[in-house]
């Protein structure tokens, strides 16, 4: 039996994988286990404490990462990561030397762009 070159080509994309996205969730969630004493990270590796969180919540329940449940930062946190995004925008305009067009309206329009993202959110 010849197999024609489409045929072919159909059947090495169909065993091709992309490279998925990875959920940090499962993995965050086994560190915290750990630190808060639920697991002992002497034992269990984060590796196996995450696979088997992610293995339970979408085998056992049929869950998603997206389905966990996300708790949104504070107001006063939200302010750290905007001054931490400003002090970014910063240092790159001036370690590559590029001119900040006018640099109030630029932090202006980045804090104004920062609120709408999290708006958005």
């Amino acid at each position: 039996l010849e197999v024609t070159k489409n045929e072919k080509n159909e059947e090495e994309s169909n065993t091709k994988q992309l490279n998925l996205s990875l959920s940090l969730f499962y993995d965050f969630i086994a560190v915290e286990a750990c630190a808060i004493g639920v697991l002992n990270g002497t034992q269990i590796s984060r590796d196996i404490a995450r696979d088997g969180i992610q293995r339970y919540h979408e085998i056992v329940q049929g869950l998603k990462p997206n389905d966990l449940p996300l708790i949104c930062p504070s107001d006063a946190e939200i302010e750290q990561i905007l001054n931490a995004s400003l002090d970014h925008q910063e240092r790159i305009c001036r370690n590559v030397e590029a001119k900040c067009n006018e640099e109030a309206k630029d932090m202006i329009r980045h804090q104004s762009n920062f609120w709408k993202s999290i708006d958005e959110k």
